[in-house]
């Protein structure tokens, strides 16, 4: 990054990925009942005292690239290498939208295999979220079931945020 931009990236990172380090290391069994009910991301504003519990897990890269994503008015694609950070990125950039919009939250994730839909939804259970995956159901019927309930969660305000993973196909 350029120098001028380097105080920029360095706040965004300090004042909102160290939140999700120490998420990130605390084991969700631990919780109280309606923490893992309810997910992590209405816990993140109490731990932030929580300093510096593992490495830090966000690069400058991905704070770059939270930045980009912002500064486009929260549209665009995440172009980085495979083991970059992608999951890692996507996750804050969404926690940093529930923040920034304070109304509920619907993340799709779109993966073009089964074994990446199953990737991504282990990846949102370290964040803290309840992946709803429609692809699961036997029929069709209970796949848009599934789409249904998670949308009317949102609507009816019992949720904050929900989190469907899906194939591509699913989207067709």
């Amino acid at each position: 990054a350029p120098p001028e931009e380097r105080p920029a990236i360095e706040r965004l990172l300090r004042d909102s990925f160290e939140k999700l380090k120490a998420v990130l290391a605390l084991d969700m069994s631990n919780f109280t009942l309606s923490v893992r009910r309810d997910g992590i991301f209405p816990y993140l504003c109490k731990i932030r005292r929580m300093h510096r519990l593992t490495l830090p897990i966000v690069l400058a890269h991905q704070g770059e690239a939270v930045m980009a994503w912002e500064a486009a008015g929260r549209r665009g694609i995440l172009e980085m290498a495979t083991g970059s950070g992608k999951t890692i990125t996507a996750f804050v950039a969404a926690h940093r939208l529930l923040q920034a919009e304070h109304r509920p939250l619907l993340i799709v994730i779109a993966a073009p295999y089964l074994p990446l839909v199953a990737q991504w939804a282990r990846e949102a259970e370290r964040f803290g979220l309840r992946p709803v995956v429609p692809g699961e159901a036997p029929e069709r019927a209970g796949k848009f079931a599934a789409v249904q309930r998670t949308l009317r969660s949102l609507r009816l305000g019992s949720s904050e945020v929900e989190c469907l993973v899906v194939t591509q196909d699913f989207l067709n």
